[in-house]
């Protein structure tokens, strides 16, 4: 791991190569980026490592649960959802008739 901002400023982006879709950035993962905040010295005076990792947990579980534009995605999730009701609603029936 680098030691680098966290947040990726556009204009110091290097340009060199661009990808089949399109120019590639930095992008962080969860675990990359609280090793980061844990390298990390120099806070502002509300924040500390503990409530920085906290904010950075909470949205990385939010973008999970709620930023996916991918249609095809979110219908498998929602019909994954419907297909475990219809099952629990199921086995539900089977023991009542049973």
């Amino acid at each position: 791991m680098q030691k680098s901002q966290l947040i990726e400023i556009a204009c110091d982006l290097k340009i060199s190569v661009q990808h089949e879709r399109g120019w590639g950035n930095k992008t962080y993962n969860l675990e990359t980026a609280i090793a980061l905040l844990n390298a990390t010295e120099n806070f502002l005076p509300e924040w500390n490592k503990d409530s920085a990792t906290q904010a950075v947990e909470r949205a990385f579980e939010w973008a999970k649960a709620e930023a996916d534009t991918n249609p095809a995605r979110l219908l498998r999730k929602r019909l994954a959802v419907e297909r475990q009701k219809k099952c629990k609603n199921h086995n539900l029936l089977k023991l009542l008739v049973t």
